[in-house]
Formats: C-alpha cells, sequence, structure tokens
C-alpha cells in the first residue's frame, strides 16, 4: 500500500491505511507497554518538545524513557550537515526523537513506524510540525515511489531478519535496503545508523547493545538470528551489492544513539584523532565488564590507523548515482572531526566543535547551536590546532604503569606548577591555599595537550567569578581525570578513592585533610549542578558561573559512576 492513501486517525493524528480508525495489532518491537506510556504522556505533557530541549529530562525515570526523551539523540545526524531543502523519509521513527530533527531542519518529513504507540508518541513529538506526517504501518507493507532525497534508518536496519518480511526472505537486509532504495528520486541517498559488530567498546568488555551478551558481535551472532550488525567492510559491501555505488562512512562515539564525537571518512594519520573520544563508553541498563582500558586502546589503533574499523556505530550514506555530486559536502565534507557537546548542558550552551583543514593548516572552530534558526551554528571562534595527546592520556597511563603513585604524583607536580604560575593571584585563602583567577576552572587535563612547545591549554569554557583555591583544582584533576575515566582500573588497588585523593594533595599541602576535602566534593557538585542547568543563573544565593566569552567546546566533566564509589 502506498503512503498516499493513508487516512488521518481521528484520535491521534498519525496516517493510519484505510478502515484502521481502531488500531492495527501490536507491532512485535517495543520496550514494554508501561515503558512507552510513561513515554507518551511525557511527550504528550511536556510544553516544551523541541530538538535537544532539556525540558523532557524532567519526566525520565529509567533507560527507555532516558534515551527517547534525553537530548543529543540527533547528534549524529546533525553532524552530516544536510541541505535543508529536502524530502525525507524516515522508516522505524521510534517515539519521534530524530522526526523532530528532521522536521525542524528540513522542508517535509514523512515518518513510519509499526507501533500504534510509538507513532502516536512520535504524533505528540512533532504536533506543532505541519512538514512532519507520521504514518502507522510495518513497512514490508508498504510501497514507495521515487518521491524522496533522503530515507534514513536509524537503528533499523539491524532488526531486518526480525521485522522485514518482504521481498526477499533469505536476504532481509538487502530487501529493505530495495525498499529504501526504491523511494529514492535520482541521485538521492539512504543514511543508515548502526553499530558496528567490531566496535572497541566490545572488545574491551561492553555488553553487544542488542543481546546484551559480552562479544556476540565480534563472535558472530552465534546465539541469535534475530539481529545482525556489520563491520566497517561488510556494511560498505552490503549496501554496494543493494545498487548503492556512492557509500561513505562517518565514525560515530559512543556510538550513534547519542554521539558526543562524529569523525569523518578521511580519518587522516597524525591529527591525534583519539583526543576527541570520551571513555569508557557507557552502557545503560546494562553491566558491563573492563577487560582493555579503551582510552589506551583508542590511542593505539588510531596510531595504526585502524580507529574506524573499531568505532562503536557509523552512519553510512548509501548513495544512488548521481548522489556524491548532488550531496557533496555530506560524501566530501570539509571537516574532519566533530565534537557535538549537549549533555548535561541548557540547550542555549549546546556547542559543536570542528576540525578542518583551510589553507594548508588545521583549524578548530567551536559554534553555538541557533535553535531559533533551525539549529544553524552561529557565533564561530576559529583556534589554531595543537599537535600531542592529551595528559588525560598520560594520566591514564600513568594510572595503570608499574609504578602509578609516582607517576600520578609527577604528572600532577608538573599540574600543579602550571597552574600558579598561569592562573596565580599573589593571594590565598582563609586556609592558607594559593588562590587562582576563575578563568582556571576548566584547567584540567582533559583540557591541555602536550605540544610541540609545551603544555598548551584546549577548550577553557567556563570561568568562575571569584578566585579559586588551587586544592580545588588538584582535587578536580584527580576526581574526573584520575578516577573516572579510570575507575574500573583505579578501583583495583585502590580501596578508598577519597584517601587517595587526600593524600595525593598532602604531598603538595600538608593540612589538606577529609574537612577540605568534603568542601571541594560539595564545591564540584554545586559547580556541575550550576553548569548542568544553566550556568548563568544564580542558585540558591550563590554566584554564578558563567561562560568565558571566547572559547567553547568539549563536554564537560562529569560525574563519577555510582559503581565507582564516589557518591
Amino acid at each position: 500500500m502506498r503512503l498516499s492513501e493513508f487516512e488521518i486517525h481521528a484520535e491521534t493524528g498519525v496516517l493510519v491505511p484505510p478502515g484502521s480508525q481502531q488500531g492495527k495489532p501490536a507491532f512485535g518491537y517495543s520496550d514494554g507497554v508501561d515503558e512507552e506510556t510513561r513515554v507518551l504522556n511525557a511527550v504528550t505533557a511536556a510544553p516544551d518538545v523541541r530538538d535537544n530541549t532539556s525540558a523532557l529530562l524532567a519526566y525520565v525515570t529509567d533507560w527507555p524513557s532516558y534515551y527517547h526523551l534525553a537530548p543529543g539523540r540527533s547528534n549524529a545526524i546533525r553532524a552530516l550537515g544536510l541541505p535543508r531543502d529536502i524530502r525525507v523519509l524516515e522508516l522505524g521513527a521510534g517515539c519521534g526523537a530524530l522526526a523532530r530533527h528532521l522536521g525542524e531542519n528540513h522542508t517535509e518529513v514523512h515518518s513510519v513506524e509499526g507501533s500504534a504507540r510509538r507513532a502516536a508518541t512520535c504524533r505528540a513529538r512533532c504536533r506543532d510540525l505541519s512538514n512532519v506526517a507520521v504514518f502507522q504501518a510495518d513497512f514490508s507493507e508498504i510501497e514507495c515511489g521515487p518521491d524522496y532525497d533522503v530515507v534514513v534508518l536509524n537503528g533499523v536496519l539491524e532488526y531486518a531478519p526480525s521485522f522485514f518480511k518482504s521481498g526477499d526472505r533469505s536476504n532481509p537486509v538487502g530487501a529493505l535496503l530495495a525498499l529504501a532504495k526504491s523511494a529514492l528520486r535520482p541521485g538521492g541517498i539512504v543514511l543508515i545508523a548502526i553499530e558496528n559488530k567490531l566496535g572497541l567498546k566490545y572488545w574491551c568488555g561492553a555488553p553487544e547493545d542488542h543481546t546484551a551478551t559480552v562479544y556476540e558481535g565480534i563472535h558472530g551472532y552465534p546465539a541469535t538470528t534475530k539481529v545482525t550488525t556489520f563491520s566497517r567492510r561488510e556494511v560498505q559491501e552490503v549496501v554496494r551489492a543493494a545498487g548503492f555505488p556512492d557509500v561513505s562512512v562517518f565514525h560515530c562515539f559512543p556510538d550513534y544513539k547519542f554521539a558526543s564525537t562524529v569523525l569523518s571518512d578521511a580519518l587522516p594519520p597524525s591529527t591525534y584523532l583519539h583526543n576527541w573520544l570520551d571513555f569508557p563508553a557507557e552502557c545503560p541498563g546494562l553491566s558491563r565488564e573492563y577487560a582493555v582500558h579503551e582510552g589506551l586502546a583508542a590511542k593505539s589503533v588510531y596510531d595504526a590507523g585502524l580507529l574506524g574499523d573499531f568505532a562503536n556505530s557509523f552512519v553510512v550514506v548509501a548513495g544512488t548515482e548521481g548522489a556524491a555530486t548532488k550531496f557533496e559536502t555530506v560524501f566530501r565534507p570539509a571537516w574532519i572531526a566533530r565534537r557535538l557537546s549537549v549533555r548535561g548542558r541548557d540547550a542555549s550552551h549546546h556547542r559543536v566543535t570542528t576540525l578542518a583543514p583551510r589553507q594548508g593548516r588545521l583549524e578548530v572552530t567551536k559554534a553555538a547551536v541557533d535553535y531559533g534558526r533551525g539549529g544553524e551554528l552561529a557565533a564561530p571562534v576559529v583556534e589554531p590546532w595543537t599537535p600531542g595527546d592529551l595528559l588525560l592520556i598520560e594520566m591514564s597511563r600513568a594510572m595503570l604503569g608499574a609504578n602509578p603513585d609516582e607517576a600520578v604524583h609527577a604528572l600532577l607536580a608538573e599540574f600543579h606548577q602550571d597552574l600558579l604560575s598561569r592562573f596565580a593571584t599573589e593571594t590565598r585563602d582563609a586556609g592558607g591555599y594559593p588562590l587562582l583567577r576563575g578563568r582556571c576552572i576548566d584547567f584540567l587535563l582533559r583540557n591541555i595537550i602536550r605540544g610541540p612547545e609545551g603544555l598548551v591549554a584546549i577548550d577553557l569554557e567556563w570561568e568562575a567569578p571569584a578566585p579559586v583555591a588551587v586544592d580545588f583544582m588538584l582535587f578536580r584533576s584527580l576526581w574526573n581525570d584520575a578516577i573516572a575515566p579510570n575507575h574500573a582500573w583505579a578501583s583495583r588497588r585502590i580501596a578508598d578513592f577519597d584517601l587517595y585523593i587526600v593524600r595525593a594533595i598532602q604531598r603538595f599541602y600538608p593540612a589538606y585533610g577529609f574537612s577540605r576535602h568534603a568542601q571541594n566534593k560539595a564545591q564540584e557538585e554545586s559547580f556541575l549542578a550550576r553548569v548542568g542547568l544553566d550556568p548563568t543563573a544564580p542558585r540558591r544565593g550563590e554566584a554564578a558561573f558563567v561562560m568565558a566569552g571566547k572559547a567553547w567546546g568539549r563536554t564537560l566533566t562529569r560525574r563519577i559512576r555510582d559503581k565507582a564509589g564516589l557518591s
């Protein structure tokens, strides 16, 4: 049945096949009736349902609700920079997070979803977008004509063995791609967001996303035939076999669902792209093992020229004849890497950081996402790129090394001296600790590169309105850059993280004790709360942290996982 034959469901506004006003039988894919009902109720009740709004976080109660409601779901597609004047078909719309993004940014969007409850949620999420039409249909039962510039399969292709029952039953993946191709105008493209069965996080101990089984994809899915993902080479072979001659692969970390970093197909050497990745990858709703250190492994596979093969997820751009010309900026982007800083931020402070060549050199451009103008990037700040590893990588090596306490101390001593030389005010607080200028607040190991001429600060995004004690900055770096990314390894030798940090700071300031440490922990929580909710508004009578004004970029420091014992 063609989508043009569908009629509007009187209650939900969803387009359904003729005679389906009472609804169709339940679709087999679901996060659970109760879970999806809560998401539907949240989207219906929320006053703000825009793409990347933080307002929906108030309704999050579990992983399914976070997945459908939290900001960041559109990051991987946003990074591609698709042309605005396009007609889009989305197959497998879910609860509407991506449909909302597509509708806000492109001319016309048709979103197809098999589940009646999910389709109703998608319609509610896009209720004020007249250019978005939501259809409830098992898309193995629909026919498509060449009406669209772009077809989106976002987390859908891997489920073809279970849910797509049309065409060649022996090759459901190929049959689904054939349907997508039939919907394209000449020169059209299919966007496929899918996990990499050889993703780095899987080698490092994370369970396979669909089966929750460790190493399941790496082993070739011996325990299931209901889902399938591909390696980088395999996914390119699959789409070319389906009749798409032009293929470009983008690499997503930690995955395509909530991508914080997207790397282009190029992946040039000696650009230190491992610096752009967060580690370890999270597995919400699942427990995971820590067999290999992801941050150090990422550097090793990048240095070996293999980072693309170990990307956790892909966005594959598959083009019909002429697509590489029609969508030239997508197939051959002018950028190498993009960092999308969304998580834990108010939408007014969402940022995109881009690494790109220009006039024979590399530059880093940092820009705000202007949702008032359809998500355009605004107020760009351009900085020169600095080669070298982050000190965060050096700290991980120190934590895992043969003499970790001394190695960590040596790195911390260098950091301490650089703090004082850059930011000292020549004054002390009541406890006798040197005070630093507020610009130091984001000067962490994750924001420092060891360049050819010494240490170089990057992404000093936040600024405190008053001087900051040096011990707080030592605490911040130990808490966020020594313990957080290395907690699984540190916990094997450190019984008490608080005691470890106290003793590390006492080597510089012997008077530092647990009372001062508790103050620093409280100050860190206060800082994270302020920058995470509204960086410009005072909270509980305290002075606000303000944007530094000249540079924006990588993610803010993260809260420590509960399992790390640092609550």
